[in-house]
C-alpha cells in the first residue's frame, strides 16, 4: 500500500467454485495445444492457468482470486489467479460464476505466455 502518501489501494478476494471448474473443464477443447488437451507446452511455473490449477488439483473445491485494482484513478481491476487463453467470451462466463463477479465486463481478456528456448 501507498501508506507513505496516505493512500491506500484496496483488495478483494473471491474463489472459483463448483460451476467454475465445470465451466474451466467443458470449454477444454478451446485452448491452444500447448496448454489443454495433451499438450506438453510450459507456462510461468508459479503462475499456472487456471485451467492447470483445476485439471491437477481436481479435489479442490476452488482456487482463489484476488481482485487488484490496476491504478489509483481507475475501476479496472485485473483478478489476480485467472490466467488463461479462453476466448473472450469463454473467459466471461468463468469469471461470471463467481461470487461478486456475476456482472463482471471484461476490458481486456486474458492470456497465456508460452516459453520457448533455442539452444545457440
Amino acid at each position: 500500500p501507498l501508506l507513505a502518501q496516505n493512500k491506500v489501494i484496496t483488495c478483494y478476494q473471491t474463489a472459483t467454485n463448483e460451476e467454475t471448474h465445470k465451466l474451466v473443464m467443458k470449454y477444454e477443447e478451446t485452448l491452444p495445444i500447448y496448454d489443454g488437451m495433451d499438450g506438453a507446452g510450459n507456462g510461468p511455473r508459479y503462475c499456472p492457468s487456471i485451467y492447470k490449477k483445476v485439471q491437477r488439483f481436481p479435489d479442490r473445491k476452488g482456487h482463489n482470486c484476488f481482485l487488484e485494482p490496476e491504478g489509483l484513478s481507475t475501476n479496472i481491476v485485473y483478478p489476480n489467479g485467472m490466467s488463461g487463453p479462453y476466448p473472450e467470451e469463454i473467459q466471461q462466463l468463468i469469471l461470471r460464476s463467481m461470487k461478486g463477479l456475476e456482472q463482471v465486463e471484461i476490458v481486456r481478456p486474458g492470456y497465456d505466455v508460452e516459453y520457448d528456448f533455442v539452444n545457440p
